[in-house]
């Protein structure tokens, strides 16, 4: 079995890339709200991605504190990497790992801020699309499409020898 003070540098290794995806995370975030409408698809894909490996990176530090049978030590351990411990009642070993935890928080502040922006972002150019259609359908290419709509609409004449059931 590994060390407290073993542990804490693994955790902390973790919450480094853990830091490293969020940073990325939010700069997708941002890049929704300033990109063109045609960069927002992939953008959206990337957050995605993004959050499968924090994901993956959480697995990680759990697997490292102890899985699902944590002795006191690795909860408390847990508890520091999830930013829920106080520095009070830390061992000195495990004050990194709190520090780390604070700092992924910080930039999760940040996301979760920008939030708002990102869905309004969003809802503009669906509604932006959504005129797009209307004005097409407006235009001179609209009266193909109403022509077609009434064809479709309209019963085929009656054939001769069949009955009307």
């Amino acid at each position: 079995m590994k060390s407290t003070q073993e542990m804490a540098q693994a955790v902390c290794g973790w919450l480094e890339k853990k830091r490293e995806l969020f940073l990325q995370y939010e700069q997708a975030t941002y890049a929704i709200t300033a990109g063109t409408q045609e960069e927002i698809g992939g953008h959206m894909e990337k957050r995605e991605e993004l959050q499968k490996q924090i994901q993956e990176t959480d697995a990680q530090i759990l697997a490292v504190t102890g899985g699902d049978q944590p002795d006191e030590g690795q909860q408390l351990l847990r508890r520091a990497a999830g930013g829920q411990a106080g520095y009070e009642e830390l061992a000195p070993e495990l004050q990194p790992v709190q520090t780390a935890a604070a700092e992924i928080r910080a930039v999760m502040y940040r996301i979760r801020e920008m939030e708002p922006l990102v869905l309004e972002r969003l809802e503009t150019e669906r509604k932006d699309l959504l005129q797009k259609i209307k004005n097409v359908n407006q235009g001179s290419g609209a009266a193909a499409s109403k022509y077609y709509q009434s064809s479709m609409n309209r019963k085929p004449p009656a054939r001769p020898g069949f009955a009307k059931i």
